[in-house]
């Protein structure tokens, strides 16, 4: 905990510095462009949408279903019911894209890569996910979910101000006549395809409240590969937020292994061989 605490605080903050080039802002702590340290974000987002080698076995695998199952239909065989069945039995090729915003433009990324993979799309603000229903109505592989996820089911109040912007920090939210639905893991899990083989998480901070309790509900620990995007500290603060941060990332090493990682940046974990 402590020598991830040290990492952390000491190389991966985006601290201003008067003498760093591209530093355009008078803060002690912002973004790591805005900070300066472009070297660190460049490097984190060359590998953030990288192939995945368990994610090309599995797109591989569910490439061959679809096939056999093409054939078995072309034959008459199996029913169109059975074959759609048989399809997707044992082969577990699903990616979930947590905090989808108004586009899923990271999903319509991973779909050039694994094509033959399901995509299931969670977004809780209705401003964007009908945006979002509207975009990917033409596309079977997807499915947009509109709500958040959490460990009960519950409604947030935010005020249409609160949404502006890149990062929306919704547990900051102090009431408004929008409402953010967020449903259980178990809700999830039953109206997508199970546990998905990539979870991507971009939420806007709901990271911090979504990790501990997807591991709580087991959905993390046979997930292939999980990628995060941390955000906002909200109104807990730069320390806290840190420490939160080792937590999560000592949890995750007991069944993920960390490819890369940048602390309020993005961070990879691939499942262990044998977990």
């Amino acid at each position: 905990m402590l020598s991830c605490l040290k990492d952390v605080l000491w190389n991966q903050l985006p601290i201003a510095k008067n003498q760093e080039k591209c530093t355009t802002k008078d803060v002690i702590f912002a973004h790591h462009g805005d900070a300066g340290h472009w070297q660190l974000w460049n490097k984190v987002m060359d590998g953030y949408m990288k192939p995945m080698k368990a994610m090309d076995k599995l797109n591989a695998e569910a490439e061959q279903a679809s096939a056999s199952a093409s054939q078995k239909r072309s034959t008459g065989t199996v029913t169109e019911t059975e074959t759609e069945t048989d399809q997707h039995r044992g082969v577990q090729c699903s990616v979930w894209e947590v905090g989808a915003n108004v586009a899923a433009a990271d999903s319509r990324h991973l779909m050039k890569m694994y094509g033959h993979c399901r995509y299931h799309a969670f977004e809780p603000v209705s401003l964007f996910s009908k945006k979002l229903k509207e975009i990917w109505k033409s596309e079977s592989r997807m499915k947009v979910h509109e709500y958040g996820i959490g460990e009960d089911d519950t409604v947030i109040r935010v005020t249409e101000d609160a949404l502006q912007g890149e990062s929306t920090f919704l547990a900051d939210g102090q009431g408004g006549d929008i409402e953010i639905k967020i449903k259980t893991f178990e809700h999830a899990l039953a109206k997508s395809d199970g546990i998905p083989s990539l979870l991507h998480i971009n939420c806007e901070g709901c990271e911090w409240d979504f990790l501990p309790g997807a591991k709580k509900h087991g959905l993390l620990d046979k997930v292939s590969v999980i990628q995060i995007g941390w955000h906002s500290y909200g109104k807990i603060g730069l320390g806290a937020r840190a420490w939160q941060l080792c937590e999560i990332r000592n949890m995750l090493a007991e069944t993920h292994t960390m490819t890369w990682g940048l602390a309020f940046g993005w961070d990879r974990w691939e499942l262990k061989d044998g977990a």
